[in-house]
């Protein structure tokens, strides 16, 4: 169950598209 690791990379992925 990677749900966790998908979260992640989905709310890592959002920041980043923010500032960038």
């Amino acid at each position: 169950m990677d749900l966790l690791r998908e979260a992640f990379w989905v709310l890592a992925l959002g920041v980043i598209g923010c500032f960038a």
